[in-house]
């Protein structure tokens, strides 16, 4: 790619826009061929799996993918490529190379060109995933807190406590002014 810059000098860029975009991104970028195999990834999906650039590329996307979830995604990555549906998004579950399973939301889209392309973005879920567990665990103990006893329950029999124990304490002192004793009349 040329660049007109002062005077009208050209410069060569040393690398291409796309490329340089794919790196800037923190979301993971694939771009895989009609058969699956993945022709390019960023480095967001090498951090996100640990595996280096040689071992992915050229392999099956799918591989990489939770095996239980496959068959879904196949469907809907074919339905992008036919040009039956735009845009597939859906959650996934990457296979790291240490095993660990990453969630991820994905978005796929067709890319026009000689032989159809898709292109992957990957959203890494973790982090999500980790506030949302936190927050629901808060929730149930709140939620276990207010079934056993709701905090305001157990102000009021604070507070009502020493006026509850006030009809047997004005009695007895009734009683002993009055020179009864006990109920004995």
């Amino acid at each position: 790619m040329r660049v007109d810059q002062r005077g009208g000098e050209m410069y060569e860029l040393k690398f291409s826009l796309p490329s340089a975009i794919m790196e800037l991104v923190s979301e993971g970028v694939a771009i895989v061929d009609s058969l699956g195999r993945i022709l390019m990834v960023n480095r967001a999906v090498l951090e996100m799996t640990g595996y280096s650039e040689e071992e992915v590329l050229g392999e099956p996307a799918l591989s990489f993918l939770k095996k239980g979830e496959r068959i879904e995604i196949v469907f809907k990555l074919r339905k992008v490529l036919a040009g039956d549906m735009e845009v597939a998004s859906f959650q996934a579950t990457l296979v790291a190379k240490d095993g660990t399973e990453v969630p991820v939301g994905v978005s796929a889209r067709r890319a026009e060109g000689e032989d159809p392309l898709t292109v992957m973005v990957f959203r890494d879920l973790t982090e999500m995933r980790r506030f949302q567990t936190s927050t629901l665990e808060l929730l149930k103990k709140r939620i276990e807190q207010y079934r056993s006893k709701p905090p305001i329950v157990s102000e009021y029999e604070e507070m009502l406590a020493p006026v509850r124990k006030a009809p047997k304490y004005i009695s007895r002192r009734a009683e002993r002014l009055s020179g009864r004793t006990g109920g004995k009349g």
